[in-house]
């Protein structure tokens, strides 16, 4: 019943929170553009412009990127919304008690030994410490929970079945960048190379935790331009958004690798960082260990430990 309880609670947390920062673009735009409003009206004299500037002094300050002052503004919203605030706080004071800060029982009212729970918080977390929930410390606080929460797949081990090098080629393995593997986006491929039909078919398993953990699939299909007795080299491939990729297979040290070139261009590619990226297949469970030492690391950021 207690676990019950406690997934009810944060499920409607984690419905609330998102809604601070993605609200509708029509919804943020009428948010901004009334505090344009305030600002062009606030030299006159009435009473009604002056009860206006007196709203735009308790706007968020202009240091904050857009996003974060819409968040915030949601946020103060918020606050007239006593039921809604309540679901709010008791999931802060449930993160709060996962991380060490001892703010049990979860009541949902913003009390003294939350905000004392909070200012101990933002002084580990290096936030400016005022024992207040704003947005930033909401952001971090979700955040921070992310990584607890974060899923650790157990992968499959590196095989390279080249023993019909003239004719088939079979690979199975994680994709790794020259910088490590990523949790963000822990990707499983295995790959069929076809002499006859000049092709390697692709299948990759993608699992995105950035928000929250979801399973993708993809099959990609490579055109090969070289397969001699040493290596495959593979057709430039453009099935992807935003990317340039090319296969290449080494028969003496059974190693494949990736290269991908990000291009920024229109629409989706718009922010794309433009690089350059080599990627290597290799064995899950050492991707495993490292994301797991990773984790173990970050986690003991986020505690508040007592020795």
């Amino acid at each position: 019943m207690v676990r019950t309880w406690f997934t009810t609670v944060l499920l409607s947390f984690t419905l609330i929170t998102p809604a601070l920062a993605e609200q509708s673009h029509q919804k943020h735009d009428d948010s901004m553009d009334n505090q344009n409003a305030i600002q062009t009206e606030s030299s006159d004299s009435s009473p009604k412009a002056a009860e206006k500037s007196e709203q735009n002094q308790n706007s968020p300050p202009p240091t904050l990127s857009r996003k974060a002052q819409r968040g915030q503004l949601e946020l103060d919203s918020l606050k007239g919304k006593p039921k809604e605030y309540k679901v709010l706080v008791m999931g802060v004071q449930i993160f709060l008690g996962r991380f060490g800060y001892g703010t049990g029982p979860y009541t949902g009212k913003f009390d003294e030994q939350t905000k004392s729970a909070l200012k101990k918080y933002q002084t580990h977390t290096g936030l400016p410490v005022t024992g207040e929930l704003d947005y930033q410390t909401l952001t971090h606080l979700t955040d921070d929970n992310k990584v607890l929460d974060r899923p650790l797949p157990y992968l499959p081990k590196y095989v390279f079945h080249g023993d019909q090098w003239d004719k088939a080629i079979e690979v199975e393995g994680t994709w790794a960048s020259e910088a490590g593997p990523t949790s963000d986006a822990v990707q499983t491929t295995k790959l069929y190379c076809f002499r006859k039909q000049k092709q390697c078919i692709e299948s990759t398993a993608v699992l995105l935790v950035e928000h929250a953990p979801m399973l993708e699939v993809a099959t990609h299909v490579y055109a090969i331009k070289e397969w001699d007795d040493e290596q495959l080299v593979s057709e430039p491939y453009d099935g992807e958004a935003c990317t340039i990729s090319i296969l290449r297979m080494h028969r003496r040290s059974n190693t494949v690798t990736r290269f991908s070139a990000y291009q920024e261009g229109k629409g989706i590619c718009a922010n794309v960082e433009t690089e350059d990226v080599q990627y290597r297949l290799i064995d899950g469970p050492d991707v495993f260990v490292n994301l797991q030492q990773r984790k173990a690391q970050e986690i003991q950021k986020i505690l508040q430990v007592v020795e």
